[in-house]
Protein backbone atom coordinates (compact mmCIF):
# COMPACT_ATOMS: atom_id res chain seq x y z
CA UNK A 1 0.00 0.00 0.00
CA UNK A 2 1.54 3.28 -1.13
CA UNK A 3 0.41 6.86 -0.81
CA UNK A 4 -0.22 6.93 -4.55
CA UNK A 5 -2.43 3.82 -4.41
CA UNK A 6 -4.49 5.36 -1.59
CA UNK A 7 -5.00 8.64 -3.46
CA UNK A 8 -5.76 6.82 -6.73
CA UNK A 9 -8.42 4.70 -5.00
CA UNK A 10 -10.02 7.81 -3.50
CA UNK A 11 -10.04 9.37 -7.00
CA UNK A 12 -11.68 6.27 -8.41
CA UNK A 13 -14.42 6.34 -5.77
CA UNK A 14 -15.06 10.09 -5.67
CA UNK A 15 -13.89 11.42 -9.00
CA UNK A 16 -10.63 13.16 -9.75
CA UNK A 17 -11.56 16.75 -10.46
CA UNK A 18 -8.99 17.92 -7.90
CA UNK A 19 -5.28 17.74 -8.56
CA UNK A 20 -3.03 15.08 -7.13
CA UNK A 21 -1.16 17.86 -5.30
CA UNK A 22 -4.39 18.92 -3.57
CA UNK A 23 -5.19 15.32 -2.58
CA UNK A 24 -1.62 14.96 -1.27
CA UNK A 25 -2.12 18.09 0.85
CA UNK A 26 -5.21 16.52 2.42
CA UNK A 27 -3.35 13.25 2.94
CA UNK A 28 -0.52 15.17 4.63
CA UNK A 29 -2.98 16.86 7.01
CA UNK A 30 -4.16 13.49 8.26
CA UNK A 31 -0.72 11.86 8.26
CA UNK A 32 0.70 14.79 10.22
CA UNK A 33 -2.05 14.46 12.83
CA UNK A 34 -1.37 10.72 13.14
CA UNK A 35 2.40 11.25 13.38
CA UNK A 36 2.24 13.94 16.03
CA UNK A 37 -0.70 12.78 18.14
CA UNK A 38 -0.85 8.99 17.90
CA UNK A 39 2.51 7.66 16.82
CA UNK A 40 4.34 10.06 19.14
CA UNK A 41 6.79 11.54 16.66
CA UNK A 42 8.34 14.80 17.81
CA UNK A 43 8.68 16.11 14.26
CA UNK A 44 7.17 15.14 10.94
CA UNK A 45 7.87 16.29 7.40
CA UNK A 46 5.01 16.33 4.86
CA UNK A 47 5.28 14.13 1.80
CA UNK A 48 5.97 15.66 -1.60
CA UNK A 49 4.99 14.37 -5.03
CA UNK A 50 8.39 12.63 -5.14
CA UNK A 51 7.29 10.52 -2.14
CA UNK A 52 4.14 8.97 -3.66
CA UNK A 53 5.69 5.48 -3.62
CA UNK A 54 6.30 5.70 0.14
CA UNK A 55 4.30 3.72 2.68
CA UNK A 56 2.03 5.69 5.03
CA UNK A 57 2.57 5.51 8.80
CA UNK A 58 -0.43 3.24 9.32
CA UNK A 59 -0.23 0.11 7.21
CA UNK A 60 -2.65 -2.72 6.60
CA UNK A 61 -5.13 -3.72 7.87
CA UNK A 62 -6.02 -0.26 9.22
CA UNK A 63 -4.48 2.22 6.77
CA UNK A 64 -6.75 1.78 3.77
CA UNK A 65 -9.87 2.30 5.90
CA UNK A 66 -8.44 5.46 7.47
CA UNK A 67 -6.75 7.29 4.61
CA UNK A 68 -9.00 6.56 1.62
CA UNK A 69 -12.30 7.70 3.18
CA UNK A 70 -10.60 10.88 4.44
CA UNK A 71 -9.28 11.89 1.00
CA UNK A 72 -12.58 10.81 -0.55
CA UNK A 73 -14.50 12.97 1.95
CA UNK A 74 -12.34 15.98 1.17
CA UNK A 75 -13.00 15.52 -2.57
CA UNK A 76 -16.75 15.44 -1.88
CA UNK A 77 -16.41 18.54 0.30
CA UNK A 78 -14.58 20.36 -2.50
CA UNK A 79 -17.43 19.41 -4.88
CA UNK A 80 -20.07 20.62 -2.43
CA UNK A 81 -21.53 17.11 -2.09
CA UNK A 82 -22.26 17.41 1.60
CA UNK A 83 -24.24 14.18 2.05
CA UNK A 84 -21.52 12.10 0.41
CA UNK A 85 -18.90 14.05 2.41
CA UNK A 86 -20.66 13.21 5.68
CA UNK A 87 -20.88 9.52 4.79
CA UNK A 88 -17.19 9.26 3.90
CA UNK A 89 -16.14 11.35 6.91
CA UNK A 90 -18.19 9.12 9.23
CA UNK A 91 -16.54 6.02 7.78
CA UNK A 92 -13.08 7.59 8.24
CA UNK A 93 -13.82 8.63 11.83
CA UNK A 94 -15.14 5.18 12.80
CA UNK A 95 -12.14 3.40 11.25
CA UNK A 96 -9.75 5.85 12.92
CA UNK A 97 -11.46 5.32 16.29
CA UNK A 98 -11.23 1.54 15.85
CA UNK A 99 -7.50 1.90 15.08
CA UNK A 100 -6.92 4.04 18.18
CA UNK A 101 -8.79 1.54 20.36
CA UNK A 102 -6.67 -1.26 18.91
CA UNK A 103 -3.43 0.62 19.62
CA UNK A 104 -4.49 1.32 23.20
CA UNK A 105 -5.52 -2.31 23.78
CA UNK A 106 -2.42 -3.90 22.29
CA UNK A 107 0.43 -1.55 23.21
CA UNK A 108 1.89 -0.64 26.56
CA UNK A 109 1.16 3.01 27.42
CA UNK A 110 4.22 5.10 26.54
CA UNK A 111 4.27 7.05 29.80
CA UNK A 112 2.67 7.42 33.20
CA UNK A 113 0.24 10.06 31.88
CA UNK A 114 -1.38 7.51 29.58
CA UNK A 115 -2.44 4.99 32.21
CA UNK A 116 -6.10 3.98 32.19
CA UNK A 117 -8.35 6.14 34.30
CA UNK A 118 -12.12 6.31 34.87
CA UNK A 119 -14.24 8.72 32.85
CA UNK A 120 -16.62 10.44 35.26
CA UNK A 121 -19.33 12.80 34.02
CA UNK A 122 -21.74 14.36 36.53
CA UNK A 123 -20.66 11.81 39.18
CA UNK A 124 -21.47 8.89 36.85
CA UNK A 125 -18.65 6.63 35.71
CA UNK A 126 -18.85 6.18 31.93
CA UNK A 127 -17.00 3.94 29.51
CA UNK A 128 -14.16 5.85 27.89
CA UNK A 129 -13.75 4.51 24.31
CA UNK A 130 -9.97 4.90 24.53
CA UNK A 131 -9.71 4.44 28.30
CA UNK A 132 -6.61 6.63 28.46
CA UNK A 133 -5.56 10.24 28.59
CA UNK A 134 -3.81 11.77 25.65
CA UNK A 135 -0.07 11.70 26.13
CA UNK A 136 1.31 15.01 27.42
Amino acid sequence: MTIKSLIDQAFELAGSSVSQATALTWFNELEGQIALEWIGMDAWMPYTEDDLDAEPLIGEPWGRGIYEPYVEAMIYYAHGEIERYENAKTMHEQNYLDFRKHVRRTHKPPCCFCRPRPLIINSVEMEDPLNVRACH
